[in-house]
Parts: C-alpha cells; structure tokens; sequence
C-alpha cells in the first residue's frame, strides 16, 4: 500500500477545517486513549459546527464507559457512509483496526506510533507525543475551539492512561503544562483517576489473587507471566473487562523487566498484553504476532487457546531477551 501524504499539526489543523462528517474511529482492543481521543476529536468537530460520530464494532471496555457520557459510541457504521471521512485514532498498522470494521477509506491518520505505517490519505504522526490524547487537544487549541469539561476530560483520560499517570519516559513539562490546561478548562484528575484505575469489584480482585497466585518467572526473574482463564472468571464470578488493573501490579517486582498477561476469551482465541521496562521492545514481540503499541506496552490477539499463545509469545520473549543481554 503506498504511503499517505505526511502533515504538521498546521497543516492537519487546515485539513480538518476544510471537510466536514467526520467518522473517529479508535483501533482494535480499544484503550482508553484511542477511545478518548476518538471522543475528542468529534467533540472538537462539533464544536466547529461539524457533523461527528464515533464509531467501533466492539463494546466499550468497563473503565471507558464513562465517555459514553461525553459523547454517543456507536457501533453501527452510518448507512451513508461515502459521505464520512474516517479518522482513525492512535492506530500505527492498517492491522490494528477491527476487522469487522465497515469504513470508507481511511482519510486521516492521527497517531504517535514511530513505525507509523502510513496507511490512510493523509498522516499526522508525532513520535515524541507520550499519548494520541496530547495531539488532539494540541489539535482543538491550534484550531481555536473553546474547551468545556466534556472535552477537556476526554483527552485528559487518553493522556493520564498513556502516560500511566503521567511518569512514562516520554513525559515532559510540555505534557504537564497541556494537562493543566486541560484541568483549567474542566478535567477532574481525580474523578478520571477513579473511573480509569479505581473501579475494581470484589469478583475481579479474587480472580486477580488467583492469577498472581499461578505468576511464573524465567531468566533469573527478568521474565514474568500469569494468564486469566475463563474457569477463573466463572469461579470468581468476574467479568474479564475488570481484571486489566492487574497489569499495573506485575511492574513492581523488582528484578522484573518484561511481563505478560494471557487472557482466554470466549471465542477460544486469547488476548495478550505486554509490558516492559524498556530495555527490550515489547511492539516488537506484539507486531510479530500481529499486534502492536509502544516500546513498553503492547498487546496482540492470538487466534489461538491461550497455552499455545503463551509458548509462542514467552518464546520470542526469551529470544529477544537473550539477544538484548
């Protein structure tokens, strides 16, 4: 596929005054940056007197369902649908947007992968941007819309969740100053904090016991795993959705610089998100198995029953690590 016309955020910002119907479309799996972002960005195209929808075939995860409230998520594509012109949010691959996705071809491209592929008619990539979140409230301040808490919140939420709270290496006095603008026109960072890392029920803490009971460790402790099953859902009366917060757990054994969590899904296959402390490229094992993210948090889907997923994945873990050492 050949590569997309590349953009400034100036030239991104004229782009967008100059079309209208715009179809924010965040990537598969979605987190709460690409959702936040896509709910962003059409708030901003309304606020321009646009015509905005937010569009994915999947549900929205458990911890962004309160965007739901900023701005509508639909699940059906528009019955016109020539008419749009797709966004697609924090997407690096053509890949990483569901399959089941119905959209026109993709007219802009706004993310902050460096391996950006370049998929979609025009691109507006920045590398050095800690979130997709930051370039779209970069985006409605450079197109001079008057920010209000709905879309202030939206984007704080995508850049609170990608920086993980704001302490990724990424993380400079430009994020902080554009998160406290964000505060400033109406973002509650702790209200955010609440939705995105606070909400855990009693079901889900159980089956998050079990799973850190069966963690497993390899190459003197530098490699951990667990994995979540639907046993352990059924027995711990949980929903999967609400077992993610595990992940923020994993980083803090000391000796530990990549980590895994297998999830069994109902369909069979198996979702897999990584984390690492950096020294080895997690995007790097995730895109070998089609997936993707960032150099320390990426994630794929295995169409796979997850004990063949996890020997798969462990495996280029092992690899990478013993190359990297």
């Amino acid at each position: 596929m050949p590569e997309g016309r590349r953009l400034t955020l100036a030239e991104t910002a004229r782009a967008f005054r100059e079309k209208d119907r715009f179809l924010a479309v965040p990537h598969v799996d979605p987190d709460p940056d690409t959702l936040g972002s896509a709910v962003g960005l059409a708030l901003i195209a309304a606020k321009l007197g646009k015509t905005a929808r937010v569009y994915t075939p999947e549900p929205v995860p458990f911890d962004c369902r309160f965007l739901e409230d900023l701005f509508p998520i639909d699940h059906e594509p528009p019955s016109d649908l020539p008419r749009w012109h797709a966004v697609v949010l924090d997407c690096g691959d053509a890949r990483r947007i569901h399959p089941a996705s119905q959209l026109p071809p993709v007219w802009l491209n706004i993310d902050h992968h460096l391996d950006n592929q370049g998929f979609a008619e025009l691109t507006w990539v920045e590398p050095q941007a800690a979130s997709t979140a930051e370039m779209v409230a970069r985006l409605g301040f450079e197109l001079g819309v008057a920010f209000d808490a709905p879309l202030a919140t939206a984007l704080y939420a995508g850049m609170l969740y990608d920086t993980r709270g704001f302490v990724i290496d990424k993380t400079n006095a430009d994020t902080y100053r554009l998160a406290a603008r964000l505060v400033d026109a109406g973002a509650n960072p702790a209200l955010v904090n609440r939705h995105l890392n606070e909400q855990l029920s009693a079901s889900a803490l159980r089956v998050m016991g079990m799973a850190l009971a069966q963690l497993q460790e390899d190459l003197d402790g530098r490699l951990v795993w667990t994995s979540i099953t639907s046993a352990m859902l059924a027995a711990g009366g949980a929903r999967l959705e609400e077992t993610d917060l595990i992940l923020s757990e994993l980083p803090k054994i000391a000796r530990a610089e990549v980590w895994f969590l297998f999830k069994e899904l109902p369909d069979g296959a198996t979702k897999v998100s990584i984390r690492s402390r950096g020294q080895v490229n997690a995007h790097t094992i995730a895109r070998a198995f089609g997936g993707g993210g960032h150099r320390r948090v990426s994630g794929a889907r295995l169409e796979m029953p997850l004990p063949a997923a996890a020997a798969l994945m462990l495996a280029a873990a092992r690899k990478a690590m013993r190359s990297q050492a």
